[in-house]
């Protein structure tokens, strides 16, 4: 299974699909919030990974390094 599952940096290509996974479930998640991740990529300032399994759309997880949140920012 393990040569089924890739984890890659967020691309542009993947934006529409991701916010259309989330939407097909009810949560918003706007092209818009995608959009600014990448930009934030591009600039350094956050890191971005997408997870497939079997090629399908499976899940992300971004990493900023410095948060907007007080509790995090500590």
């Amino acid at each position: 299974m393990i040569n089924q599952i890739q984890i890659c940096p967020l691309i542009g290509e993947d934006i529409a699909t991701i916010s259309g996974a989330f939407n097909a479930i009810g949560w918003n998640k706007p092209l818009s919030l995608f959009e600014g991740y990448l930009k934030e990529q591009e600039a350094g300032e956050r890191l971005v990974w997408v997870g497939h399994v079997k090629g399908e759309f499976a899940g992300y997880v971004t990493l900023k390094w410095q948060s907007g949140y007080p509790s995090f920012k500590e």
